[in-house]
């Protein structure tokens, strides 16, 4: 369910650390701020702090989210936490896809649902971004790429074109991919790191060009 500016539903962010803020930025760029306060809440897993606003927006344990909410949104930066949460919430729930009203989408490219692509971003021609993605600000993934499910490009991530990235890959600020790359499961490229070369087992990459540590 991607959100529009029409969306008159009451969006359960879960996580109110500095991701659960940009989300809620965000929802306020695409339905206006009047009404913010009737439709996001912020809902908080047993175990963190837990104000009793962010910015005005309540926050309410996570336990009471299927009483309180009409979709979801998984705001939080790790992907092993966005996979755990998704599976404690009932295969019937709804999750959102947020996309910041400036990010520069083509109509051929593709959003997976629960995913989060905030502002200046550019993704190009026959794009695909699995499911619970985050993408974040200043990141450019050219054409024809192939995107798997929980990933997580960092702010200035650059990949270009004909590349393919399995699920759960994390990369790091400013790290970019050469063209016609393959990157397996669960990798983790670091910040400024520069992919060259085929990725085909899992670990954690750096360095230009990018090797295994």
């Amino acid at each position: 369910m991607r959100i529009e500016s029409s969306f008159d539903g009451v969006l359960g962010i879960i996580g109110a650390g500095g991701l659960g803020k940009e989300v809620l930025c965000c929802l306020g760029d695409i339905i206006g701020w009047n009404d913010i306060n009737s439709r996001a809440i912020f809902l908080v897993e047993e175990g963190y702090s837990m104000p009793a606003e962010v910015h005005g927006i309540h926050v309410r344990p996570f336990a009471d989210a299927s009483k309180l909410c009409t979709c979801f949104i998984i705001a939080i930066g790790d992907a092993e936490a966005r996979d755990r949460i998704r599976k404690q919430l009932s295969p019937d729930s709804i999750f959102a896809t947020i996309i910041h009203p400036d990010a520069r989408l083509t109509p051929f490219t593709t959003i997976g649902e629960g995913s989060i692509v905030l502002s200046r971003t550019f993704l190009s021609v026959d794009v695909s971004i699995g499911a619970f993605s985050l993408v974040n600000p200043g990141t450019t993934i050219s054409h024809d790429c192939s995107i798997g499910d929980f990933f997580t490009g960092s702010p200035g991530v650059n990949i270009s074109g004909n590349v393919w990235v399995g699920r759960h890959v994390f990369m790091g600020t400013n790290a970019s991919v050469r063209n016609a790359i393959e990157i397996a499961d669960h990798v983790i490229i670091g910040m400024g790191a520069v992919v060259t070369r085929n990725i085909s087992q899992a670990g954690t990459y750096i360095g230009n060009p990018a090797i295994l540590v």
